[in-house]
């Protein structure tokens, strides 16, 4: 049985008697089905110049012993063990025990190929964070390049799909960014904390380096707080609106830009209020927490006063959420989509 906490403590291989060139942050839970997959993949890189840190955050499966085993096959792993306390603690931990000079994040039920840590490392320059594609179903097909947050703030239609995906997994981060003191994942959110990470990261950005290859291997889980209701979905959205607000300057886009920054905003209000109606538990909660959610002015008013672009049902939507029939607009939404 694996001890509360500790870090096992075995010989470490001879490149990293130093500081590593890249720490690798896994948090892992109840995760046995896909650990092995996710960890060969990482040992399997062809940049070897890391270490692995894994998080395990109370399993009760076998994942506890999984990762104590990888310690005794590779000197680059390292593990902790901690009671339950969710994905954002795990990786918060892992970013305190880390010791590269660049930071990675991936979860243990996903899988990376065999160049992800080179590409990153090669791309990275001078920049702040360099991203991937991610394999989810998305369309990706960036130029590579490097470009300054103010750019991006003002170009919403070329940035946004790039740099705003909510992801923290399919990047690298460099360390000045993050430690001694930096962005941290909000340990209270359920829904969002990647997205409100991302943002916190992104004002602290000069530049951000984008390579045009999918290298990580998403695998939706079906466990996760996209997929049951979430009575802090208003809390947490809420919060995550506000932070990324300040990510973007529309007074200083052009029409064409400030078209697509509006259109970005609607389709965020949109998706909430589906997932809010699909997976409600009952009318009188849908209807509550469409209300909630749409109290804010803000929020509203973009939502009644659709963007160029934007017609169908969204045109019932607002109409019905212009005179507060907030059932009939949960109804709607969870039944048309």
């Amino acid at each position: 049985m694996s001890q509360p906490s500790h870090e096992a403590n075995v010989p470490k291989m001879e490149n990293m008697v130093g500081r590593p060139t890249i720490s690798i942050v896994v948090p892992v839970y109840q995760a046995q089905d896909y650990l092995n997959e996710c960890i060969n993949s990482l040992l399997a890189q062809e940049f070897q110049d890391f270490e692995l840190i894994l998080i395990d955050d109370g399993s009760t499966d076998a994942s506890a012993e999984m990762c104590d085993s990888f310690v005794q096959k590779d000197a680059r792993v390292r593990v902790f063990h901690q009671k339950n306390a969710g994905v954002s603690a795990a990786r918060n931990r892992g970013i305190a025990q880390a010791r590269g000079e660049y930071i990675a994040f991936v979860d243990a039920d996903d899988w990376v190929e065999r160049s992800f840590l080179s590409n990153l490392y090669a791309t990275i320059g001078d920049a702040q964070i360099v991203l991937c594609g991610v394999d989810d179903g998305e369309e990706y097909r960036p130029p590579m390049e490097t470009f300054r947050f103010q750019k991006m703030a003002t170009m919403p239609s070329r940035y946004a799909k790039l740099v705003y995906t909510n992801y923290a997994i399919n990047k690298l981060y460099r360390r000045d960014l993050l430690l001694p003191v930096g962005p941290r994942f909000v340990e209270s959110m359920k829904r969002g904390e990647d997205a409100m990470f991302i943002a916190s990261c992104l004002t602290r950005c000069e530049f951000v380096a984008v390579c045009p290859k999918i290298l990580y291997h998403y695998r939706e889980n079906p466990k996760s707080a996209t997929h049951y209701f979430y009575e802090g979905v208003c809390r947490d959205e809420d919060a995550l609106w506000h932070a990324q607000s300040v990510l973007f300057s529309p007074n200083q886009m052009s029409q064409k830009e400030r078209n697509c920054y509006n259109r970005w905003l609607y389709g965020r209000i949109i998706s909430v209020l589906r997932y809010i109606a699909r997976y409600a538990p009952r009318s009188n909660v849908r209807r509550k927490y469409v209300r909630d959610f749409l109290a804010d002015d803000d929020r509203m008013f973009r939502f009644t006063h659709l963007p160029s672009g934007i017609a169908g049902r969204s045109i019932l939507y607002a109409a019905l959420a212009a005179r507060g029939w907030y059932g009939m607009l949960g109804t709607c939404l969870k039944w048309l989509g």
